[in-house]
């Protein structure tokens, strides 16, 4: 199977596609996520992916205390202070766009799907996150095939990769580092 993200093809007898995870460790500031977009493109990542959440969509306020980070912080309030500005991805996007990698971010609710939608090439998932049918929906009608990617997990645990005539599924390791036995 062969996709593409923007003019990038991905798949068999292609260059691998290395994407540079920022995820949340903007720690707040714009200048420190285009600087991780700035040692991605460096270091020859062909993309760059962000986390877009918000802390009202994934706890309540009352969730309490967790150990996330050895942080004594509320969770609402940690995740709260790892949200990406949704004001900032015009500037993210066009900054990826000058160094030449593709801007991705993984949305986690349906509202997150429509703020990047004008923004990225495809769509990329947590395996978590297949499971959300509200935002699947939404990426599903976003992006026209086969831009949408989503990547589930595979091996041992409940889910494989599949295709459909609208949606590329493939696969990746959830485990970090990827044990060699997985690699392929």
């Amino acid at each position: 199977m062969r996709i593409k993200v923007g003019e990038r093809w991905i798949g068999p007898g292609e260059p691998c596609y290395v994407i540079a995870e920022a995820g949340s460790n903007h720690n707040g500031s714009l200048e420190t996520a285009l600087a991780l977009i700035d040692v991605a493109a460096e270091a020859g990542a062909d993309a760059v992916k962000f986390q877009g959440f918000r802390a009202r969509t994934l706890y309540p306020k009352s969730a309490g205390v967790s150990d996330y980070l050895g942080d004594p912080r509320a969770i609402y309030d940690i995740i709260e202070a790892m949200e990406l500005a949704p004001a900032w991805l015009p500037t993210l996007a066009k900054h990826c766009g000058k160094r030449g990698v593709h801007f991705l971010c993984t949305p986690f609710d349906e509202e997150w799907v429509a703020l990047l939608d004008p923004h990225v090439p495809a769509f990329k998932l947590a395996s978590y996150e297949m499971s959300h049918l509200p935002c699947s929906r939404r990426r599903s009608r976003s992006l026209p095939p086969p831009a949408r990617i989503r990547w589930t997990r595979c091996g041992r645990c409940s889910m494989s990769p599949v295709r459909s005539a609208t949606t590329r599924w493939s696969c990746c390791s959830a485990p970090r580092p990827t044990p060699r036995r997985r690699r392929r």
